[in-house]
């Protein structure tokens, strides 16, 4: 274990993976990760290193860990998705302490439990070490919104060139951090994914024969049908998102600067938005090839919600519906479309483009619409976006939609306390008395009316609500 710490040296600045660290510190030591996990710490059923801990390893974990690799508590950290805390609000739905069912995590898009790949990165910087065991595995990888390699110009791939089949398999969801943690045969850039004719009986998952295919030679497929021009744009999208991932490194004119969650928030709930309402915001797309990729993805999901239900389904499951695309290129493309939803600053030219969608998603799925809405922590130039209106009111009560949102409808330079419960008369004749000249009935009660919905409408502007 002393040679650990050089090891790590080398590879801090790559943004290595837990996982990763385990498979190249066991080829260098000649033994399985599933042995190196088990002395660090993590060990657990079956010999196995649990998956979540890919989120964050408990602070009694990561003493121990940091003890016996001599590394320190930042390093330690630093090979799991706690690294982004601050700049991932979607991590901060994953629990580190308890034993996180990783399937429901991809529903809030907070991580992949299967790592997406770079050929070129994986091959090494020809090193001695990296020569011998590879490059490294990124952590970053393992976050949804990263579809592409801005370094090598591509996007990733996230299937097996041989087995086809994602890295780790459905079983890795859950449970295993590393697939066949046992073997110690493997170099830490072969496929790990078992052969179905080599398998055994069940409970004796080390002993089956692996893929063992090599990785860091796998041929260009993921979005291979772009053009390059296409392909430049989704690589672009993907600096800017690496830069928002980086703490303190959002410039002040991007969207999402100064908001308390950062821009990813809004760009995964326009995602979403977009999945849920396809293909209304088809003309989002920057081309038709992108278009289709969406397509590809979204539609059996639209079909599925078009579907009519059995009389005896409450609430039908679709695996697809909440989770990133699987295929960087087309999580890439899903991802350009959010951020030409959101690329205008104005919120009337943002409106316009939002309720369409919102429109749509309640007509098709209202219940799903509703849950997807209820609890988003997003920007307020957004969440007034997705606000429907009744007249010159956000529409509030049971309507649908995100009529409960208590977000201003616009920033305002006084307070709720400052708004009389009703206009003052001067105030009413000074700025609201021309109404009444485009009023076609007017009675006694017609200017008190207008004066209290004077006050309702101001304390909407800077507090938010609805009309009931």
């Amino acid at each position: 274990m002393n040679e650990s710490r050089s090891l790590f040296t080398r590879l801090a600045v790559t943004e290595e993976s837990l996982p990763g660290f385990f498979l190249r510190l066991a080829h260098r030591l000649g033994r399985s990760p599933g042995r190196i996990a088990g002395l660090c710490g993590l060990a657990a059923y079956e010999r196995r290193p649990p998956a979540y801990h890919l989120i964050g390893l408990p602070d009694d974990i990561a003493a121990a860990f940091a003890a016996t690799t001599r590394l320190s508590w930042p390093e330690v950290n630093d090979l799991t998705l706690r690294r982004y805390a601050a700049t991932y609000p979607a991590l901060a739905k994953a629990q580190v302490d308890s034993k996180t069912n990783t399937v429901a995590q991809r529903e809030y898009w907070a991580f992949n439990a299967s790592s997406r790949y770079c050929p070129e990165c994986l091959s090494g910087d020809r090193s001695a070490v990296q020569s011998a065991h590879g490059g490294p595995w990124k952590l970053s990888w393992h976050l949804p919104v990263v579809f592409a390699c801005p370094l090598h110009h591509r996007l990733l791939e996230v299937v097996c060139p041989k087995c086809g089949n994602v890295l780790g398999g459905t079983t890795q969801n859950r449970g295993s951090l590393i697939r066949q943690p046992q073997r110690d045969d493997l170099h830490p850039l072969q496929c790990r994914n078992p052969m179905p004719e080599g398998s055994s009986a069940p409970g004796r998952v080390a002993h089956q024969e692996a893929c063992r295919a090599r990785l860091d030679m796998a041929p260009q497929t993921s979005g291979s049908h772009l053009s390059t021009e296409e392909r430049a744009r989704m690589i672009t999208l993907q600096e800017r998102l690496d830069r928002w991932l980086a703490p303190g490194s959002i410039e002040p004119a991007e969207p999402g600067a100064g908001e308390p969650g950062g821009p990813f928030p809004d760009l995964i709930l326009a995602a979403q938005l977009i999945k849920l309402s396809w293909p209304a915001g088809a003309d989002l797309a920057p081309t038709p090839a992108t278009a289709a990729l969406i397509d590809a993805h979204a539609a059996p999901i639209t079909a599925a919600l078009d579907t009519p239900k059995p009389t005896t389904s409450k609430y039908l499951r679709i695996p697809e519906l909440w989770p990133a695309p699987t295929d960087p290129a087309a999580c890439g493309a899903l991802l350009l479309a959010a951020d030409t939803l959101l690329s205008t600053h104005k919120s009337a030219s943002l409106r316009e483009r939002v309720q369409p969608l919102v429109q749509t998603a309640y007509e098709r799925a209202p219940k799903r619409a509703y849950a997807m809405l209820r609890d988003a922590e997003i920007s307020a130039p957004l969440t007034r976006s997705l606000v429907r209106r009744r007249q010159i009111f956000h529409a509030g009560g049971s309507s649908p939609g995100p009529g409960r949102l208590r977000v201003p409808s616009r920033d305002c330079c006084f307070s709720p306390e400052e708004v009389p419960q009703l206009l003052p008369q001067a105030w009413f004749d000074d700025h609201l008395a021309h109404l009444i000249d485009h009023m076609q009935q007017v009675n006694s009660s017609t200017v008190r009316h207008l004066r209290r919905a004077a006050s309702l409408k101001l304390m909407e502007m800077t507090a938010g609500g609805g009309s009931v």
